[in-house]
């Protein structure tokens, strides 16, 4: 009995899903979570993962710590299984968990892992659901042409698997895509046909949300024309009774009013929002009834009445009160709905406020309109300031996708390494007849190995030189000062240094895979690099970097990175032990047909530097200078004319040592 209830709630939530057009299903109601939970002992093996699964994505928004633990036994039973599409799923739940906690790097990092996995066995709807999660994580951010990408995998996905209803789902979002890039004759061509399927297979709410799609797109240049597609829209939602369509129909259609119209039409602006405020109070979407009161006290503004502009503006304030003590239990219907409204509630803060400052300046209240005006500048930094960061959290969730993709092409070439290995050892086994043929096959085997050793050689000194420059403890320590300027309500500092830290992250990251960066682009690393260390090591030490001015840096290229760790240990060891304020100095020269690269400190020296470490740590040893020579060793052997290092020791009279210089002497013919 129990396992015909199982079946029929499957069923449910099966017939649930074709409504959701190739989304994540995480809106099912709390009875069926419970009903799911119930009938757990009623399965075992890789069917008892896939429940577990079930009941995680089914349970991730309302409940996304809950959804963790359930994640962790379907991967924990995957494991012992060896089930990989079990323990993809797994994966794909722990980033919607993360999702649902607004953490976009752990989400996208779990996001990719999961994609790895699903990419192993073709294409399955649960894939192309994760490529249109990992779209929305780009649009969110800005990078709409990566979004645009995993769309379009998306659709070729669902168009493989026959599920057409998400197929026509994914060619809308690549419409969106190509709005939001400013390519609206492509977003139309898109949405039209995607019109065109909706009506062909009756489904009303979704032609509904193309209908306001195109609106949206053609609004600043056929405002009338928007405005009829506006109206259909909302006739079809009244249609179907969908709430929150019609309130945000009501919404569009007053700002046609409001804004777009030949001349304001005050009045049925303001029925129109407040109508769709209604609509919103109805099903508790706080958020979007703050975003509406600011039109809306623009209005009052305009039409000369500014006795309704505090009391609407003060419920607009405690609709975003009322948001926020409700976001945790809310459950939206689209995935990607939670965070658009956690995000319209901040921006709606600010716009708030600064209806107030308008209000006041216009009363001639300059002190009440001088407090608003902080609270919407402080408002506003904190905006940007969350954006910044999730901008860096996007890059190092991919920065970390990237060094995984290197280690498992590394497992790669050290398998095909041994597969040689043990294919060389069944030749030797062959009789003397065929000892010629023996002779011929080793030489390629021996050949073979060598490039792959050389290779693999390579790629160890790439995630050497990688792993040094992006050192956790820098990482960490540098995003912990960045926490404390914000801490500390200095958002300026704090949005300065995250953008250095940013610019940082993704130079080295590009850097990294080439042997060559123009001069320019190493300068910018270095001073970023110094910036953020400035900020680690307040009043620690200066810095100054002089350039030749007949140096062209935009056209010379030298390999990237070679001084950072010599830069990184005169910080970290010539300065941290110094008594006084450290110096350093960084130049770059020519010197006949060489470039002179000369990093010269003040600190303690090297001898000093190494007796300090021994004493904390008597088996530490700096990789610094032998990956740097490896890699010179490396480079040199491509190029006739050889890059040099020359590490000099600075003493006094007295012997004493009084800093380092390092001086690199790299040919200009070398690119």
């Amino acid at each position: 009995m129990s396992r015909t209830i199982g079946l029929v709630i499957y069923l449910i939530i099966l017939l649930n899903g074709i409504c959701s057009f190739g989304q994540i299903e995480t809106d099912v109601p709390k009875s069926e979570i419970d009903s799911l939970i119930g009938i757990i002992p009623n399965f075992q093996d890789s069917e008892l993962v896939d429940h577990l699964n079930l009941i995680a994505t089914s349970i991730s928004q309302r409940y996304p710590d809950s959804c963790l633990h359930f994640a962790n036994q379907a991967m924990e039973l995957s494991d012992s299984l060896n089930y990989e599409l079990g323990k993809a799923e797994a994966t794909f739940n722990t980033g919607n968990r993360y999702f649902y906690k607004f953490d976009l790097k752990n989400a996208l990092t779990n996001y990719l892992a999961a994609l790895r996995i699903f990419e192993k066995y073709g294409n399955l709807d649960k894939r192309g659901n994760l490529l249109l999660q990992i779209g929305f994580i780009n649009t969110f951010v800005g990078n709409h042409e990566k979004s645009l990408e995993y769309y379009r995998k998306a659709q070729f996905v669902f168009s493989t698997t026959g599920n057409q209803f998400a197929e026509i789902f994914a060619r809308r979002k690549i419409g969106t895509a190509f709005r939001q890039m400013n390519n609206n004759d492509s977003a139309l061509l898109h949405y039209n046909d995607v019109l065109y399927d909706y009506r062909q297979l009756g489904c009303k709410k979704y032609e509904a949300y193309v209908m306001n799609d195109i609106a949206i797109t053609i609004v600043s240049r056929s405002p009338d024309e928007s405005l009829i597609y506006y109206k259909n829209s909302l006739n079809l939602m009244r249609e179907i009774g969908y709430t929150y369509g019609i309130a945000v129909r009501l919404e569009n259609i007053g700002g046609y009013y409001h804004y777009y119209a030949d001349e304001p039409y005050y009045q049925k602006a303001e029925r129109l929002y407040l109508e769709s405020i209604h609509e919103y109070k109805r099903i508790g979407r706080f958020a979007s009834v703050a975003a509406v009161i600011p039109t809306l006290a623009e209005i009052y503004l305009n039409s000369g009445k500014p006795e309704k502009v505090i009391d609407i503006l003060e419920k607009g304030l405690k609709s975003l009160s009322y948001f926020y003590n409700s976001i945790d239990t809310m459950v939206y219907e689209d995935p990607a709905k939670k965070f658009r409204e956690y995000v319209l509630a901040k921006n709606a803060r600010a716009w708030i406020y600064k209806n107030f400052v308008e209000l006041f300046e216009g009363e001639g209240d300059y002190k009440k309109a001088h407090f608003y005006n902080n609270l919407r500048a402080q408002a506003e930094d904190s905006i940007y300031t969350e954006s910044n960061l999730r901008i860096t959290e996007v890059i190092l969730a991919n920065a970390e996708n990237e060094l995984n993709l290197q280690r498992i092409e590394l497992l790669k070439k050290e398998k095909e390494l041994q597969e040689s290995k043990v294919q060389r050892s069944l030749i030797f086994t062959i009789g003397l007849g065929a000892l010629v043929l023996i002779i011929v096959f080793m030489a390629i085997v021996y050949v073979r190995q060598n490039k792959l050793r050389t290779e693999q050689e390579k790629t160890n000194l790439q995630q050497k030189l990688l792993r040094s420059q992006m050192n956790p403890h820098f990482i960490f320590n540098s995003l912990s000062s960045i926490q404390g300027f914000i801490m500390e309500q200095n958002p300026k500092t704090a949005s300065r240094y995250l953008s250095r830290f940013a610019t940082l992250v993704r130079n080295i990251l590009d850097s990294s895979a080439e042997e060559l960066v123009p001069l320019d682009k190493e300068i910018s690393t270095i001073e970023n690099y110094l910036e953020l260390q400035k900020a680690r090591y307040e009043d620690k030490f200066e810095y100054v970097i002089e350039v030749d001015e007949t140096l062209e840096t935009e056209t010379i290229s030298i390999p990237p990175m070679l001084a950072q760790p010599f830069i990184e240990n005169s910080i970290e060891h010539g300065f941290k032990h110094k008594d006084s304020k450290g110096n350093m100095r960084i130049q770059f020269g020519l010197n006949g047909n060489l470039i002179r690269f000369e990093v010269i400190d003040d600190g303690i020296g090297r001898e000093k530097a190494i007796e300090i470490l021994h004493k904390q740590n008597k088996d530490h040893r700096s990789m610094a200078t032998d990956i740097t020579r490896e890699r010179l060793a490396i480079l040199n052997k491509k190029h006739k004319k050889k890059i040099t290092l020359e590490i000099i020791d600075l003493k006094n009279d007295a012997g004493l040592g009084i800093g380092t210089k390092v001086v690199f002497e790299i040919p200009l013919l070398i690119s």
